[in-house]
């Protein structure tokens, strides 16, 4: 299963809450983003002994990039955790965990938003993942698109 949570969606945009960003100058002359939000995945358990892997793609709005010009990333530290979680009944050997989180387009020239992947993975047929928060810093240059 997968789930794509794209901002720039309008469907989607209910689903990205408290979304913050700071942007500076580096010393050395590069551009820095940090983007910090929550977002509703709502991830259900099917199983008291197996783990349900779901693969959540998040696409994160890169504010005030100026109008014809993109960032091209130098570095960046992407970085997702559980928000919010949840088991109904009794816990039968539950779990909830953040399995991995990865920048797949890292080479790419940012012009509206950054693509964060990431896999969440849950335990039990009554558990969920509500919400996971994320934090995302990017340091680059801007380029001509």
């Amino acid at each position: 299963m997968s789930i794509e949570l794209y901002y720039s969606n309008p469907d989607h945009r209910g689903q990205f809450r408290s979304t913050h960003y700071c942007r500076s100058t580096t010393a050395d002359g590069f551009e820095h983003y940090h983007l910090t939000g929550i977002v509703i995945v709502n991830v259900k358990g099917e199983s008291e002994s197996e783990w349900k892997i779901e693969h959540v793609k998040m696409g994160i709005p890169v504010p005030r990039i100026p109008t014809g010009k993109g960032l091209r990333l130098r570095h960046w530290a992407p970085f997702v955790t559980l928000n919010s979680t949840y088991n109904h009944n009794k816990s039968n050997n539950s779990g909830h965990a953040v399995d991995d989180f990865f920048l797949p387009r890292s080479r790419d020239v940012i012009a509206a938003e950054v693509l964060v992947q990431t896999n969440l993975a849950v335990r039990d047929s009554d558990a969920w993942i509500y919400r996971v928060g994320y934090s995302v810093d990017l340091i680059g240059n801007y380029v001509d698109l």
